[in-house]
């Protein structure tokens, strides 16, 4: 809650570091545009909820996502999982505008 409440309101601290699931959920992030992945869940949903943390209600600015990849690494196999699995979900789940 600390580093959160810096982050927020302390122009002088800049960066966040977040570990994917601990700071994937119930804090909001929207002081920052700009969110950089040194990591990748498995889970799909898990990428997404940290992904939301910079898009909540009251972000003004247009957002960036990074993924950090690097060729014929181990990150770059798991991606391309995540990819697939998603594909898979996004098949099964429609959404609201696509039903």
């Amino acid at each position: 809650d600390k580093a959160v409440h810096e982050f927020k309101t302390n122009p002088n601290v800049r960066v966040f570091i977040g570990n994917i699931t601990a700071a994937g959920v119930g804090i909001t992030l929207i002081v920052s545009n700009k969110l950089i992945f040194n990591n990748i869940s498995y889970v799909s949903g898990d990428n997404q909820q940290m992904q939301d943390r910079i898009y909540r209600i009251g972000q003004t600015k247009d957002c960036d996502i990074y993924y950090q990849m690097f060729k014929d690494t181990q990150y770059e196999k798991m991606w391309n999982i995540v990819l697939r699995k998603q594909l898979v979900i996004d098949q099964v789940i429609k959404k609201e505008d696509e039903k």
